[in-house]
């Protein structure tokens, strides 16, 4: 059995507070609740989320001075895991009273900057349910996860490979497809169905070595930003100056960066290993 390639999606935010007095959002500094935080226990540490989930803060650590990773840890009651030998039973892996199923969610904050880039770990703790987690935690203190976004440079779809667009109208009869022959075409064929919504998903399927027509695609991009108020989702997938292939959302193009780990064979994925390439990803950013 080989080592295992594991991506990870991580996705930057704004650390933020609003202002009681004028309703604005001012920068947020987290260092307090860190010192708040760590002076707990593991078991105070414990909250219960909205969903009913149970979590903790379990390890902080602090990268080049100026850094610090936070592990957040998700625990379940309900086991499904079961450890097999070659030659004998499956067992199932039964919890005792105190405890759970760990699944963790690394994030790294820069508090110069107020940013917090946050790994999407499938099972564990998302952006929001961090944010809750440390407004429970804070002596009052409320902060917000604002996400960082990049708006879409429609310009990327005349110099790269556009692999597929997806698209979902909630109203095609406030489409106004003027500008793009394709819309005009397909808004007709949905008037003549006596249509009310459509999600259409164009794409070339397993073919590798060609593109969706740029022209027409640029004028499909132009009238759905312009269409913005009765478009519900909008995603172009195109190919990168890396040679990767990326999904940019139209309209929530949220800032991000995909992270590969080599997972050892019975091994461990561990917090500093994943916290240390978080950390030299963000550094090669800002």
């Amino acid at each position: 059995m080989r080592n295992k390639i594991k991506k990870s999606k991580c996705t930057y935010f704004e650390v933020v507070s609003v202002n009681e007095a004028t309703g604005e959002e001012v920068l947020y500094d987290l260092r307090l609740w860190l010192v708040r935080i760590a002076n707990k226990t593991l078991q105070e540490r414990k909250k219960e989320m909205d969903s009913g989930d149970e979590g903790r803060l379990e390890d902080i650590l602090r990268i080049q001075q100026n850094f610090y990773a936070l592990n957040f840890m998700k625990l379940d009651v309900a086991s499904d895991a079961y450890k097999v030998k070659e030659n004998a039973q499956a067992e199932h892996i039964d919890l005792d009273d105190d405890e759970y199923i760990g699944k963790n969610t690394v994030a790294l904050y820069d508090p110069q900057r107020h940013i917090m880039m946050v790994q999407t770990n499938k099972g564990s703790f998302n952006a929001p349910a961090i944010q809750t987690y440390i407004n429970q935690t804070n002596e009052g203190d409320n902060c917000l996860l604002r996400p960082i976004v990049n708006n879409f440079n429609i310009d990327e779809c005349n110099n790269h490979v556009v692999r597929k667009i997806d698209v979902k109208c909630n109203n095609i009869r406030q489409f106004e497809p003027e500008g793009s022959a394709t819309f005009e075409r397909i808004i007709d064929t949905c008037n003549d169905l006596e249509a009310l919504t459509v999600h259409l998903e164009i794409g070339l399927g397993y073919e590798r070595n060609t593109s969706l027509d740029n022209e027409t695609v640029y004028d499909v991009v132009r009238t759905i930003q312009r269409n913005a108020g009765c478009v519900s989702s909008a995603k172009v997938t195109m190919i990168g100056d890396d040679a990767k292939q990326c999904v940019y959302d139209l309209f929530h193009n949220l800032d991000n960066d995909i992270l590969s780990f080599v997972v050892p064979e019975r091994g461990e994925l561990s917090f500093r290993h994943v916290a240390q390439k978080m950390y030299e990803t963000y550094s090669a950013r800002v």
